[in-house]
């Protein structure tokens, strides 16, 4: 069963109104960001310590395509929408993005100027 959710956000684009919304409320915004495959508790332990740091966790996941260029053609090993919806049930992690194989380099750090 997919979470339905506004913490999932599927379209890389899309991340621009929600960090508005929340400049507009003064939240402080860390954001990190992976592959994320086979989450384990390290991924919760990692997230919990990086969710500390500010108001708002951004995570920034590696697409199925963007993982596969990185890490070759078996991986990943779960794919790509169980990997949003596992981590977005993380009571640390508040929005989950996905991150296209199309998009440049240090594309969401730009995008979302995190405070962290």
């Amino acid at each position: 069963m997919v979470k339905k959710d506004l913490s999932i956000i599927f379209k890389f684009e899309d991340t621009g109104a929600v960090v508005q919304k929340l400049r507009l409320e003064k939240k402080k915004i860390v954001l990190t960001q992976g592959s994320f495959d086979m989450v384990h508790i390290g991924h919760a332990r990692y997230c919990a310590k990086a969710k500390s740091y500010g108001d708002v966790l951004l995570v920034g996941v590696d697409s199925d395509e963007k993982v596969r260029t990185r890490k070759g053609p078996d991986r990943p090993i779960v794919p790509q929408e169980e990997r949003l919806e596992m981590l977005s049930f993380l009571k640390s992690v508040d929005f989950v993005v996905l991150k296209p194989l199309d998009a440049p380099k240090y594309q969401l750090i730009k995008h979302v100027r995190p405070d962290v």
